[in-house]
């Protein structure tokens, strides 16, 4: 299990994936990911900031202290 955090807004998720297939897909370009690494990316922004046009975190909306 590994939680992602926003310390900005205060969020967190938590994924069955772990930190090292996170960061392959994080790394990955978007228009290469698969339907579910898309899906799952959209997912987790959304849990953790899911303001249009924020740039508190990275793709995936992870920002760590």
């Amino acid at each position: 299990m590994t939680t992602l955090t926003n310390t900005f807004h205060n969020t967190e998720y938590r994924s069955t994936k772990s930190l090292d297939e996170i960061d392959r897909i994080v790394s990955t370009n978007p228009w290469n990911r698969a339907d579910a690494e898309k899906a799952f990316v959209h997912r987790v922004r959304k849990a953790l900031c899911g303001v249009d046009g924020c740039t508190c975190g990275d793709d995936l909306g992870r920002r760590e202290q």
